[in-house]
């Protein structure tokens, strides 16, 4: 299926794979073990870390910790770097941080207990897609076709993905 580059609709954009993306990764994964005490290990998650897929040009991290109750000593090292602290993005075992300019961003931290089912699972939904070009294809497909019937609703556009992530981790949506 063919797809124009770089369409965005509103908050909504897919370009195609860039090997700039690993690269940024592994500059802000360096940055952040050199920087910030606490975290054990970054992982590269979400569409830019798998090869050959189109994804929105934010890279998206995963940063564990040895304990989730640590998180609110990290946050302040993290924000000295230039993510942003949502109150409202704190959840039951996990806390999102943006970095960049809300118009602008750069790379989305999901700070996260070492070796917890969650993490496991992002892991296990970007290995699935690394190592099967057919579950990619369709993936990208999806996100393609998602982006059209959703423009401009990022929260429609993400809920719409759950029934595939839920299949190819055997997971109920």
């Amino acid at each position: 299926m063919d797809h124009p580059v770089g369409l965005a609709r509103g908050a909504l954009e897919l370009r195609p794979y860039s090997a700039e993306w690993p690269r940024s990764f592994e500059r802000e994964r360096s940055k952040l073990l050199a920087n910030v005490p606490g975290i054990l290990e970054v992982e590269h998650i979400g569409s830019t870390s798998v090869p050959g897929l189109d994804a929105k040009p934010i890279i998206d991290m995963q940063a564990s910790l040895p304990s989730f109750d640590g998180w609110s000593a990290v946050v302040p090292l993290l924000v000295e770097h230039g993510y942003t602290y949502m109150a409202e993005r704190v959840y039951d075992r996990r806390v999102f941080l943006p970095k960049g300019p809300e118009k602008l961003r750069t790379h989305y931290l999901s700070l996260i207990e070492v070796d917890t089912a969650e993490s496991r699972l992002r892991l296990r939904f970007r290995d699935a897609l690394r190592s099967d070009a057919a579950l990619r294809r369709e993936y990208r497909d999806l996100k393609w076709r998602l982006l059209r019937e959703h423009a401009g609703d990022r929260p429609a556009y993400t809920a719409a993905k759950a029934a595939f992530v839920a299949r190819v981790l055997g997971t109920n949506p």
